[in-house]
């Protein structure tokens, strides 16, 4: 039994009924308290919430307060909950002033997470920077309970995870291209998942029937995949987009297989236009989604670009970078009960390997401050004035950049071992379209080091059971 996962909850509000239906919402609750299609996560890694309440009289104890949370070492999570978090200004509700310089306080922080509940009068709705509106006159256990699990649930897939735990046995996972219409909307799907629970997705995508999530960048992306070996369940996927030249129109052509056919590709670029055949097909099936493929602005060619602030932070990036020869890692997405084994190193790794089968330079992602350091393990380095507004996602991020020709040696002597891996034995031309791949398993911690002497061996639960294709 690991550690429960604790969250420390301020609590400022005028109504003493709210307070009171607070402070008992908070009472310890158990694993399986957590919301269903949610707590799988924490049921898998036998985590629970904890939450330690402590009531606010006033605005400036309360700031007081999270500025000496914020001076320690360790990490800290904490959700406030108050009814001056909105103010309505022209009939329309905006994070008040309090809001704003909460969040201003964590914003340069890399290992502090906060969580924000605003009690507001009226209709439950979004707002910018805050993670649930709750009023307080229909306020109840019932409402509030789950609100404020689905809040540490978030907060929960934000951090970290603590310990690396062990895959089972006999059980291990590898990552590869994406090679199949199905397992490209099981990619789509896992996005979907995790990203309701972080409560990034849009209103007009949250309610889509068949609960997938994509943009449209997703046309012009290489898609890569964890695949779990004994049930061929996709537990993690990333895309890598691509700008420009490497960028090849596609047309939806209903002829077109819906498996990757891996004698007939003889270049990645290959691989990213029948992704971006099964992306289209996939969109066409549902009109909120095929409206969300012509968003596209050509001069945004990256998500990272696609906020409101990376011009005015990094005007001279944008004027000095080749676009033909730079790339964004996003959608970095593990399913809840993977967490903690090690599979978003190996998505980041296989990427990384693709950037250089492409010849990328350049190599950006964002991320929430939290994984700042988490990616520096790659040789990613935060841009200046690093923070900026991400996409449609609510959240402030860091924009970070890996230049493949100067990558630490370290890096780069992991890069060239990972590169041996994908080729042993390979008969098609595209690394990460061979039968080995990249895999992490309990026998066997090769991949960390990328010494993968002990890849097939009797002791390799890889060897059998999982197909090529």
């Amino acid at each position: 039994m690991t550690d429960p996962f604790t969250l420390s909850v301020a609590i400022l509000a005028d109504s003493i009924s709210a307070r009171d239906v607070l402070t008992r919402a908070l009472l310890v609750p158990t694993p399986t308290d957590t919301p269903a299609k949610l707590g799988e996560g924490f049921a898998s890694a036998n985590e629970g919430i904890r939450f330690n309440s402590h009531t606010m009289e006033n605005a400036d104890e309360l700031v007081n307060w999270l500025k000496v949370r914020l001076s320690s070492k360790r990490a800290c999570r904490v959700v406030v909950v108050s009814d001056n978090l909105v103010h309505n200004e022209a009939g329309q509700q905006k994070a008040s002033a309090l809001a704003n310089e909460i969040r201003g306080l964590f914003n340069s922080q890399t290992t502090h997470l906060l969580g924000l509940v605003a009690l507001v009068v009226g209709e439950p709705g979004r707002l910018t920077d805050i993670d649930e509106m709750l009023d307080p006159r229909t306020l109840s256990l019932a409402v509030a309970r789950p609100a404020m699990l689905r809040v540490a649930y978030a907060l929960w897939l934000k951090s970290v995870p603590s310990a690396q735990r062990k895959l089972r046995k006999s059980d291990a996972v590898k990552v590869r291209l994406v090679r199949s219409l199905e397992e490209l909307k099981m990619c789509l799907r896992l996005r979907f998942l995790v990203y309701g629970a972080l409560g990034y997705l849009e209103k007009r995508i949250a309610h889509l029937a068949n609960q997938m999530e994509l943009d449209t960048y997703d046309q012009h992306s290489l898609h890569l995949c964890a695949v779990e070996r004994a049930s061929m369940r996709v537990v993690g996927t990333l895309r890598m987009v691509l700008c420009a030249d490497r960028r090849r129109a596609s047309t939806v052509d209903r002829r077109a297989p819906d498996r990757l056919a891996l004698e007939n590709a003889c270049a990645l670029s290959d691989v990213v236009r029948m992704q971006a055949v099964w992306i289209r097909r996939i969109a066409n099936e549902e009109p909120i989604l095929h409206n969300k493929l012509r968003e596209e602005n050509p001069l945004t060619p990256l998500p990272i670009m696609d906020n409101t602030d990376f011009g005015d932070l990094w005007p001279q990036f944008l004027q000095d970078y080749d676009y033909r020869e730079t790339a964004e890692i996003s959608r970095v997405i593990v399913s809840p009960d993977y967490r903690g084994l090690g599979v978003s190193a190996l998505l980041m790794r296989s990427a990384t390997a693709a950037a250089a089968e492409l010849r990328v330079r350049h190599l950006l992602l964002e991320c929430i401050p939290t994984h700042v350091r988490m990616y520096q393990q790659y040789g990613f380095e935060p841009l200046p004035r690093r923070h900026c507004r991400a996409r449609e996602l609510d959240q402030f991020a860091v924009g970070m950049r890996l230049e493949m020709e100067t990558m630490p040696p370290q890096t780069q002597a992991r890069l060239q071992g990972d590169l041996r891996m994908l080729r042993l034995g390979l008969e098609p031309k595209i690394a990460l379209l061979g039968s080995r791949g990249l895999c992490l398993c309990r026998q066997s911690e090769c991949w960390k080091e990328a010494q993968y002497g002990g890849w097939g061996g009797k002791a390799c639960p890889l060897v059998k059971d999982m197909p090529v294709t």
